[in-house]
């Protein structure tokens, strides 16, 4: 996935991060820094049964919806990818409002892995079978 992300995000230049534990899975632009993680937890949200609802970033080429766990952490909001493969959380500090750089990475997401369920979300028309939910996934 790291391959299809971009070296500018919106204009902010690449940084050096040091991930405890270390890993190569773990970029970042800016300061304070917009960090992607691959192969985080899944989202304590994503259980079978859950009726939790998903935010969805469509890819900024209109080639795919990235569905989102959204939460926050002190002055961070955090958005965990819950309808792919390997979960991927992206770190948001609030000096960067807006869904921009969000929908970027979302991009870079759809293009490396497909999806495997789907988030659903409240008024987007009718919700697929229940056992194709993110929320429903064993």
């Amino acid at each position: 996935m790291l391959q299809n992300l971009p070296v500018r995000l919106e204009g902010l230049s690449p940084r050096t991060v040091h991930p405890v534990p270390d890993s190569p899975f773990v970029v970042a632009w800016g300061d304070p820094a917009i960090v992607v993680r691959c192969g985080v937890a899944r989202p304590a949200d994503l259980h079978p049964g859950s009726t939790a609802q998903f935010q969805g970033f469509g890819a900024a080429d209109g080639s795919d919806t990235v569905y989102f766990d959204v939460s926050s952490s002190g002055s961070n909001e955090i958005y965990t990818s819950v309808d792919r493969a390997v979960y991927v959380e992206i770190t948001l500090p609030s000096k960067y409002p807006g869904s921009t750089y969000v929908t970027d990475l979302a991009g870079a997401i759809a293009k490396a892995m497909p999806a495997v369920c789907v988030g659903g979300q409240p008024g987007a028309g009718p919700l697929p079978p229940v056992s194709r939910l993110c929320s429903h996934r064993p």
